[in-house]
This record gives C-alpha cells, structure tokens and sequence, in this order.
C-alpha cells in the first residue's frame, strides 16, 4: 500500500517505497503543489491533470483559510502564480460551493494571486 505525510504546505515528509514507484512527486522534501504545477512529468502522473491542479489550489484555498496572512503559504502562492500560468488562472476564479447540496459562486482568490 503506498503511503505519504505531508505538512499543511504539501512538504512531502515521509513516503514509502511503493508510493516512490508510483510518482516522483512523492519524493521526501518534494512541495507537491509546486511538483505537480511546474514539473511536466506531473502531467503524466495525473490522467486528468486539469482536474488534479483544480484540487490542489482549492487544498491551499483551505489552508490558508486558517491564517491568510502564512508567510510561507504566500511565499508559495507568489512563486506558483509567478511560474506558472494554469495556477495563476486557478487562484482567481471563483470557487465553488455545493457543501450545502447548491451550487453557489463564491469570489475567493488567494491573496497575492489578484
């Protein structure tokens, strides 16, 4: 069974030899969000990797949440949106809520992405 612990930034922390099988961004020391954005090899990893780059700007629009004003949180969302133009157009449309079985739009960007 492969297996990862990452931090709250995606920090790859510990990995086991399957899930090194299975993608290089499972590597110890590996940003995930910063892998699978600007290393081409993601794209080969994820079969819909439109859909795996949405879910990763949504994992940090719930990180940062809790304490919008994380240097470090910033610090990756300013180098995402400066190198990489799929993270740029994520982090500024809307995002949206269907937790109360609707869907409603909510404008939500990540700080630094406007």
């Amino acid at each position: 069974m492969p297996g990862i612990v990452v931090s709250r930034y995606q920090d790859v922390l510990a990995a086991n030899p399957i899930a090194h099988a299975l993608s290089p961004g499972f590597e110890v020391g590996q940003n995930l969000s910063r892998w699978r954005f600007l290393d081409p090899a993601a794209r080969d990893v994820y079969p819909d990797w439109d859909e795996a780059t949405a879910l990763a700007v949504g994992g940090l629009r719930e990180v940062s949440a809790d304490d919008p004003d994380d240097p470090r949180l910033l610090e990756l969302v300013s180098e995402l949106s400066s190198r990489s133009e799929r993270f740029k157009q994520l982090c500024n449309r809307p995002r949206w809520d269907t937790s109360k079985g609707s869907t409603t739009c909510v404008i939500q960007t990540l700080g630094i992405c406007t």
